[in-house]
């Protein structure tokens, strides 16, 4: 993660917040996605009212090339870009607070093509009861399901509030995956790891801060517990990262029975936490990203 200023002093001064998604399976081929946020400047014009009128960051997305850092391709969004997952043909899956994405109409999910171009044909969409607005904060993919969790109530035309599962070639709603329980709140992280989907975030049920889920069905996994206390209000699971037959959970946590503190290993099959990885990591009660 790098923050600092704008070098040219542009239009929206202030601070910008750029973040590496360094994890391997952020890497296609020979390039790099980097998602950007862009803050409005803090001078907003008025509104006809008179008062200042609502910000809204807006978002950008960088392809670059792995080697040289040289610019490929860059896609402006009018709201946060806030997750990104492979698609495993070069592109990626994009998911955020937009509602426009490139110069078409995406809300808060579309498809990026290899070279930089929105899939126009891709319609997975996500939407409300109420028509307030929605978001897509966190995306996982396995073979041709992609998951995607957020402040939704409605994926592909299915009632799936807070978390559900669409066709990556047609975009379509998968009626066959059905997650329990239904309504998912606060959702930080997703992981597909074998047959499972990892569940990470700021709840205590099913089980606390981490749940799993049958990739297939939908049907949570009673056996899979990794006894992890969520800090209060506070509590989150930011990150999911499997390496080596290890998951690694990021976060604000802690937990039963270990000196862990916003940093665990997990036994991908059980959830239970892995005794011989002890992190040296200090003052870490809040852990943001892996790379």
């Amino acid at each position: 993660m790098l923050e600092g200023r704008q070098r040219d002093g542009g239009r929206t001064g202030g601070r910008f917040l750029c973040v590496w998604r360094a994890l391997r399976s952020r890497f296609v081929g020979s390039a790099v996605l980097v998602l950007a946020v862009v803050p409005v400047a803090a001078g907003a014009p008025l509104a006809a009212s008179g008062h200042a009128a609502p910000r809204r960051d807006r978002g950008l997305i960088v392809f670059l090339d792995a080697g040289s850092g040289e610019q490929l391709a860059r896609v402006a969004a009018n709201g946060v870009v806030d997750a990104a997952v492979a698609d495993g043909r070069g592109g990626w899956f994009v998911g955020g607070s937009f509602t426009r994405l490139g110069h078409r109409r995406h809300i808060g999910i579309a498809h990026v093509l290899r070279g930089g171009a929105v899939d126009e044909s891709w319609q997975g969409s996500v939407g409300s009861v109420s028509g307030r607005a929605v978001s897509v904060q966190a995306l996982a993919r396995a073979g041709t399901r992609l998951y995607l969790a957020g402040a939704f109530a409605r994926v592909g035309g299915l009632h799936r509030p807070g978390l559900g599962a669409l066709d990556t070639d047609s975009g379509s709603g998968i009626r066959g995956w059905r997650p329990r329980p239904l309504l998912w709140l606060d959702v930080g992280a997703l992981l597909a790891t074998g047959p499972r989907l990892l569940v990470a975030g700021q709840f205590s049920y099913p089980t606390a801060g981490i749940s799993a889920l049958d990739a297939r069905t939908g049907a949570i996994d009673p056996g899979w517990n990794p006894h992890l206390r969520v800090i209060g209000d506070a509590g989150s699971f930011s990150t999911l990262l499997r390496h080596d037959g290890r998951v690694y959970v990021a976060g604000s946590f802690r937990v039963a029975g270990l000196r862990r503190n916003g940093l665990v290993a997990l036994n991908p099959r059980s959830g239970r936490p892995d005794t011989r990885w002890a992190p040296r990591a200090q003052n870490c009660p809040v852990c943001n990203h892996f790379a």
